[in-house]
Order: C-alpha cells, then structure tokens, then sequence
C-alpha cells in the first residue's frame, strides 16, 4: 500500500467556476447573490454547528478548515485563493459541519447556494465540475486516513511539507503560516513530536527551516520519505 502513496495532488479542487467567467461574475458582481468579507488573521470564517447559507470563494489569502471533536482539534485542510468551501453542503444539510478560521488576512466572497444549486441543475457540464471538486476532496480525505493510520512521524511530516509546497503555495519556499501546534494538528502528533521531527529532517539537509518559512532542498529525498517512512 505504501508503494501506491506519494504526497497528495489537489489539482481538482480548484474554482470549479473556472471557464464559466459570465456565470462566476454574476455571482461576484449581483449583490444579492454574494458578500465580500474581509478577515484578519485568526477570526472565525464560519464556526462548526452553525447555519450556513452559501458558498465561500477565496479571493485572497489563506484560510484553515478545522473539525472539532470530544478529543480535539483535527486540521483537515489548508485552502489558498482561488479555491471554494463548503460545496459539501449543497442539496443537503446547513449546518457547517467544520469550522472555517483565518491563517492570514483573507478577503472571502460568500455565493449564495441556491445560486449555485440553481447552476448545477441547470448546467450538466457545470455539475461534472462540482461532482469532480468533490470527489477529489474526498480522495484527499482518504488519503489523509490512510497517512495518519500507516505512516510514521517522519512520513507524516514529509506529507504535510509536500502538500504546502505542491498544492497550497506551489512553490519550493513558502512562509509557515500554520503554528506547531497547527502542524501537530495536521500530522496527528504532539507539538513536540513534530518539532524534533522537522528538526532531524532538517539535520539531514532535506529542508531549511524558521519560524518564518520552509524551503525544500532535496524534494527527491522528502517524497522517499513521504513514500517510505
């Protein structure tokens, strides 16, 4: 099983309105069908067990999905711009079943989701879009199952510098705006565990690392981790 895990690709899960400029801008431009919203860094995008009535569209900046349980906290997701959330709740329940919070100052277009409902039904091409953003969320959801459950600290922390750089920052270098507790969240291991991690991955010459930013240096030698460890 391990043979068949690299690191995740999220090219799926972007703007599924992509190519459908006329029909995205009607809903960026119609006040009734949208607000724009602007957060600071650690505000409360949308709270777990509230109502939600629309759709969120990433304009800029970052932004974590987080679900709360008995035990804590899980951090399933980092979302950049140009990315959506909460399609998971069209045709079905409103009530968020995740909290949404702010890694950096962020602007957000809320989308009304009757509007967005209305497109799925009316456009089958539009719906295959949706259909596919949704699916490769779950795939990721699976593949973090799977991370958590077969691999081990150094595998789990490969993953999640993979993921940063290939599918959130699409670069090599990249600020860390997540905190270790963020990052132990994310790996599913203790604050310490995750910093004497990164520290031996960075001893081995494979990142360079602050508080402040990640560079990847031998990204060949971090997905043999992610593949092997």
């Amino acid at each position: 099983m391990k043979d068949q895990i690299l690191h995740y690709d999220a090219g799926g899960c972007e703007n599924p309105f992509e190519g459908y400029d006329q029909l995205f801008e009607e809903a960026l431009n119609d006040s009734k069908q949208r607000n724009k919203v602007r957060f600071k860094r650690g505000e409360t995008l949308i709270k777990q067990g509230t109502m939600v009535n629309h759709i969120m569209f990433v304009q800029s900046g970052y932004v974590k999905v987080e679900l709360e349980t008995e035990t804590g906290t899980v951090l399933l997701d980092v979302v950049p711009k140009g990315r959506m959330i909460c399609l998971s709740g069209l045709f079905g329940n409103d009530i968020a079943k995740y909290s949404v919070i702010a890694l950096t100052e962020a602007q957000v277009c809320d989308i009304s989701r009757k509007f967005v409902e209305d497109a799925v039904l009316n456009s089958g091409e539009f719906a295959s879009r949706i259909v596919k953003n949704l699916n490769n969320q779950n795939d990721y959801l699976f593949y973090r199952i799977s991370s958590l459950n077969q691999k081990q600290m150094h595998g789990r922390v490969a993953d999640v510098i993979l993921y940063l750089a290939d599918n959130v920052f699409k670069a090599d270098e990249f600020p860390m705006i997540l905190s270790r507790r963020d990052l132990g969240n994310y790996s599913g291991m203790a604050m310490m565990s995750v910093i004497r991690t990164i520290q031996a991955i960075k001893a081995d010459g494979i990142i360079e690392e602050s508080k402040s930013f990640i560079k990847i240096l031998n990204k060949k030698r971090l997905i043999q981790l992610s593949r092997n460890a």
